[in-house]
């Protein structure tokens, strides 16, 4: 007799048992062991109660697979308790709780410990299989990793908590704070005896140390230590030894600083209202090539005047400014040879960089890296660096860039070019051109190209009952080849046929022969469905080549095709020619 008694609950046959069926038996038991590996989904609590999910014996069961996501049909309200059945199988399992109702599940097989999943979390657990004394464990709850554990991948984080022996005592790394956290009175303990002690009681925040002193300092020159806040008093309860600089307050919020000496009524101060020194006797810093920096804030933030012992130089920076009732006399002569100026200046009168033939380069930064404009004194013109705009106008209307490839003048309204006081181009932001100093189409002549929903045309007028030329065409600059001319009531399409330009002219001889040789066609153009009379041009070129422009099959060096075209006009002399020897033979048929 087959039995289930194994921890998957398998079917185990029985010497001499399912004879001849053995096989389905055997492969029923691999797709239980499959499923034993996978991942399975059930709704354990039908309703708001504990409940007992049985691993099936010999039969698919949700409950054998590895990864168990147990769900709810409703909401719980409490804690349930889920008892995994029967309580002899022995094995280790992940159960999710994503039952609805944000309650915990207890997991439990007999009367032995039980492990507690919160909402939307998982365990790894074992089964002891004791019967009815089974316990179910939390198998990670004791794990000693010795490599490396990484939680999460870069900006997509977890949280990790560490609880303690005492209630509400724990470390949590807290991922949506990206902070490490310490509830009230949990210490962070530095040193083989917790010798440094960092915490916050609920009301204040402390630094102990008990042995040793405690120095707050930095292992690299020329990073800053700072003590309290802009609105907090530090006391000093002992002396202080300073051997680095004093700084007091930060910038545009000082405070008042008094040193008192040994005579009475002597007393350096820096008074912050007033953003000055009160002094009462000399005042040397450092001596003869040896001396430090010595720095004067002001009421306005970043602006400040400051003594660089580096640079043997008085600075003003920010706002800062200096008013000079009287002249300025700088290395013994009215020039300045450098100028660095960092901040706002205000010059009421002319400025003149170098003098007539001999310039100097001025150069002007923005607040983008690589943006400036430049007067290039060795090019003698203004350079503005790659996509950097010239802008016209107090909104900007008008600007003109280069982005490194091509020409742009980007433009809000219509743009107008003038001569002598009058338009001689106007382009309107529809995209309308006139010429001539048109601003719209007028009776008398005029050239306009216009814009019909984002489709260009060119529309040429004339004024008068007499014939005018609308558009020329010439070659080598000035030899007019070909015309439009307009009248009241026509256009001709003219090509110059004049008899002074022509030489070797012979009578035109078998026209009747080389018309014969041109074949008509009716056709429809690909993608069009009207009928055309016309000709192959690679055909004609062989009778009348100058009809014909481009050579048969050509392309471009991309592989595109270059189409020919054909000018069917140039055939009318061949016609003209053929009638004419059709008539003569006409009339000698007649005579």
């Amino acid at each position: 007799m087959a039995t289930y008694v194994n921890d998957l609950r398998l079917k185990e046959i029985a010497t001499g048992a399912e004879s001849g069926t053995w096989g389905t038996s055997t492969n029923t038991n691999l797709e239980l062991i499959g499923e034993a590996v996978s991942y399975a989904t059930q709704e354990s609590f039908g309703s708001d109660a504990n409940a007992t999910t049985t691993v099936a014996d010999g039969a698919a069961d949700p409950a054998r697979a590895f990864y168990f996501k147990v769900t709810s049909s409703g909401s719980l309200t409490a804690t349930r308790v889920l008892t995994i059945a029967p309580n002899d199988i022995s094995r280790i399992q992940i159960i999710e709780n994503a039952t609805s109702g944000s309650q915990i599940i207890t997991i439990k097989q007999g009367t032995g410990a039980t492990v507690n999943i919160p909402t939307g979390e998982s365990r790894m657990v074992y089964y002891d299989g004791a019967g009815g004394g089974a316990a179910v464990v939390d198998a990670l709850a004791d794990i000693n990793i010795g490599g490396k554990v990484t939680v999460g991948v870069d900006d997509t984080g977890y949280d990790v908590k560490f609880f303690g022996a005492t209630s509400g005592k724990y470390l949590l790394w807290d991922e949506s704070d990206d902070a490490l956290v310490l509830p009230d009175s949990t210490n962070i303990k530095i040193g083989t005896g917790g010798d440094l002690q960092l915490y916050h009681d609920g009301s204040n925040s402390y630094i102990k140390n008990a042995t040793g002193a405690l120095k707050l300092a930095t292992e690299t020159s020329g990073i800053a230590v700072t003590v309290g806040h802009t609105t907090s008093e530090t006391t000093v309860a002992d002396n202080l030894t300073v051997t680095g600089n004093v700084t007091v307050g930060v910038d545009d919020t000082g405070g008042d600083v008094k040193f008192f000496g040994a005579t009475s009524g002597k007393y350096w101060l820096w008074d912050e209202s007033a953003d000055g020194v009160v002094q009462y006797s000399a005042l040397t810093v450092g001596v003869d090539d040896t001396g430090y920096d010595v720095k004067f804030f002001g009421a306005t933030s970043g602006a400040y005047m400051l003594w660089d012992e580096s640079a043997d130089d008085l600075k003003l920076v920010g706002a800062a400014g200096l008013t000079v009732a009287g002249n300025i006399d700088i290395d013994g002569t009215a020039n300045l040879d450098v100028v660095d100026i960092d901040g706002n200046v205000q010059i009421d009168g002319t400025v003149t960089v170098g003098v007539d033939d001999t310039g100097k380069d001025v150069k002007f930064f923005g607040a983008t890296s690589g943006k400036y404009m430049l007067w290039d004194e060795s090019d003698d013109s203004l350079l503005v660096a790659d996509s950097t705009k010239i802008k016209v106008g107090a909104s900007g209307d008008m600007a003109l860039y280069f982005n490194g490839t091509d020409n742009y003048m980007d433009l809000t309204q219509d743009l107008r070019i003038r001569g002598g006081g009058s338009d001689m181009m106007y382009l309107q932001s529809t995209g309308n051109i006139y010429m001539g100093g048109l601003t719209s189409e007028p009776a008398n002549g005029f050239l306009v190209v216009k814009s019909h929903a984002g489709k260009y045309s060119i529309v040429v007028g004339g004024g008068g009952t007499d014939t005018f030329t609308a558009m020329a065409f010439t070659e080598d600059g000035d030899a007019v080849v070909g015309t439009i001319a307009i009248s009241s009531s026509s256009t001709a399409y003219n090509t110059t046929s004049d008899y002074r330009i022509k030489e070797n002219v012979v009578d035109l001889e078998n026209a009747t022969d080389r018309l014969n040789l041109l074949k008509p066609y009716r056709f429809n153009f690909i993608g069009q469905t009207d009928t055309v009379d016309g000709f192959y041009a690679h055909e004609v070129s062989d009778v009348v080549h100058e009809a014909i422009t481009g050579a048969k099959d050509a392309v471009d060096e991309n592989g595109n095709d270059i189409l020919q075209g054909i000018d069917q006009a140039k055939l009318v002399p061949l016609l003209v020619a053929t009638v004419q020897e059709l008539e003569a033979r006409i009339t000698a048929l007649e005579s």
